[in-house]
């Protein structure tokens, strides 16, 4: 088992997944990290909907990728036109994260869930991609979001993408050499 520090330290956003399925026990076992989370007056606002059907992942990337295509973003844009991009990597299994909408601080409380769960998927040899480019379409196609079947009350944010990594990420250096400062 690794350090908290050493996982936090080695995590990265992974884009290449195998064909290997996680276990039922290991996905519940990243949702529970996400559920673990702290969360604004302990409302804990976040709500999971789990994805395996590549045919709903698949249909959510051909709508979300025709949204990019008009972004003014040139990067967005130009994977809305590559025909080899999909937005989840192929992933085994993707979780929609919705929040309550009449929560006290919604969008900490699903960030703080997200990053739990991508901690507690590297730490189980599991990796993750936390998704925004869905966004877009989540809050625009009730057809979708009845398809996930996101409950009365809750608002669907953004997903990630989860499964074995196919190869292994190099660690880079630090960005930001200065990111704090010390005020006595």
């Amino acid at each position: 088992m690794k350090s908290i520090n050493k996982t936090i330290l080695t995590r990265r956003s992974i884009r290449s997944y195998t064909e290997k399925k996680p276990t039922k026990e290991e996905i519940l076992t990243i949702l529970e990290a996400g559920n673990s989370a702290p969360s604004g007056c302990n409302v804990q606002s976040w709500y999971f909907n789990v994805v395996s059907n590549k045919e709903l992942l698949d249909e959510i990337n051909f709508k979300t990728k025709k949204l990019m295509k008009d972004s003014d973003n040139p990067a967005i844009a130009n994977k809305g036109n590559n025909p080899n991009y999909h937005i989840f990597f192929d992933a085994p299994f993707v979780v929609f994260v919705s929040y309550l909408e009449n929560s006290v601080t919604p969008i900490e409380d699903i960030s703080a869930a997200t990053q739990n769960m991508l901690l507690q998927g590297e730490e189980l040899g599991i990796g993750g991609c936390w998704n925004g480019n869905v966004t877009a379409l989540l809050n625009s196609d009730k057809d979708i979001i009845t398809k996930l079947n996101i409950p009365d009350g809750y608002k669907a944010h953004h997903a990630v993408s989860f499964g074995y990594t196919k190869v292994k990420p190099k660690i880079g250096p630090l960005k930001n050499k200065k990111y704090f400062e010390f005020i006595y």
